[in-house]
């Protein structure tokens, strides 16, 4: 009957004509059949899995390797059990527009354009190697751990412990008390400081490094993601595959892992930034303009599937140019900040005020434009 109604009509057959040709048939109110359906399908599949593991077993016993294999042929994963998808005229496509909770970035230029980090949103911070992607990348933990938010942070680059101690002085901020306890050599005075920083920050920041198991592969950031408000990667050149295959290995790769976190945050609605390479062709000696996002190295899939692309440039020993070269919903701009790790200050600075911290450091660029 269901085979016949769907052939027929679309869709499955009346209630009506079920209780009548089936009075028998128990009907379970307030349960969704597409639930209920492959509730069942993964009954069945385990059901026909345990079949097949005793096959094997019997087989293995009988050191017939290739029986033992072929039990295992033709096993296909169940569908999982789908949303219902959003109709173009659910006033809910409507009413989500106000109710968008975005989370903050270190930034005010950045913040005006795009409003912070929006929910699904995958974006890249690129640099050119030995440029500052890291620190910058703590600067965004902190600011949404300061915010109350929940964020993760997968270092694949550097130990967890020295990412903690970044974070910590960024959520230190201008207060020299908490940054100098920090920066000694007294643990105990690292100790209050740093639940005095505990104490007056909303949200938290977990980190991650390799020692905890494989946090670079897209199936730990898939994970990530649905349990964090953000997550956080730095960087994804050094990411893996599912199956293991690095980023570094083939274009293909990096390519499959930007598409795999760009439908991570679609179906989590959990944030990803990435931190990403620059290549050589966006290190463009002797200009003072930022990487452009076709300059991410890898893959250009990083830069087509990002929402936001910011890249960075130092132009002095303390001063940085920014610019987001891809902005999804707002032009692009550009903004110039105080970069000084050593006196823990990254804030925004106007362009005259850079070009004068720029001209009493080493090393100064006199063609800053």
């Amino acid at each position: 009957m269901c085979r016949e109604s769907l052939a027929h009509r679309g869709d499955a057959p009346p209630l009506s004509l079920v209780t009548k040709d089936f009075p028998d048939f128990d009907l379970t109110k307030d349960v969704n059949p597409s639930w209920a359906a492959s509730k069942l399908v993964e009954a069945s599949t385990m059901r026909d899995m345990r079949s097949r593991i005793r096959t094997a077993v019997d087989a293995l016993g009988m050191e017939d390797l290739n029986s033992a294999m072929a039990s295992f042929e033709g096993i296909k994963k169940p569908r999982g059990h789908r949303k219902d998808p959003l109709d173009v005229f659910d006033h809910v496509s409507m009413e989500e527009d106000f109710h968008v909770s975005k989370i903050e970035v270190p930034f005010p230029t950045l913040g005006r354009s795009t409003g912070g980090i929006g929910p699904s949103e995958l974006w890249q911070l690129g640099a050119r190697f030995g440029e500052g992607k890291t620190q910058l990348a703590t600067c965004f933990a902190a600011r949404a751990a300061k915010c109350g938010y929940r964020a993760v942070y997968s270092s694949l680059e550097m130990p967890a412990k020295k990412i903690s101690r970044l974070i910590a002085l960024r959520l230190a901020g201008n207060d020299r008390s908490l940054v100098a306890a920090l920066q000694g050599n007294d643990f105990k005075a690292q100790k209050k400081a740093l639940d005095q920083i505990a104490a007056m920050t909303p949200g938290s920041v977990a980190v991650f490094d390799p020692k905890y198991g494989k946090v670079g592969s897209t199936s730990a950031i898939t994970e990530m993601a649905g349990d964090f408000d953000l997550v956080i990667v730095d960087h994804v050149g050094l990411m893996t595959t599912s199956d293991g295959r690095r980023a570094i290995d083939d274009w293909r790769a990096q390519a499959l892992i930007s598409n795999v976190l760009r439908e991570a945050t679609l179906a989590t609605g959990t944030p990803i930034l990435c931190t990403a390479q620059v290549n050589r062709e966006g290190e463009r000696p002797g200009s003072s303009s930022p990487p452009k996002p076709g300059s991410l190295a890898g893959s250009d899939a990083l830069g087509q599937d990002a929402d936001v692309v910011v890249t960075g440039k130092r132009l002095s020993t303390r001063t940085m140019v920014m610019e987001a070269g891809k902005n999804r919903d707002g032009p692009e701009l550009r903004w110039w900040i105080r970069f000084d790790p050593a006196k823990n200050r990254f804030e925004e600075i106007p362009k005259d005020a850079m070009t004068e911290l720029a001209a009493s450091d080493e090393g100064n660029k006199s063609d800053i434009d």
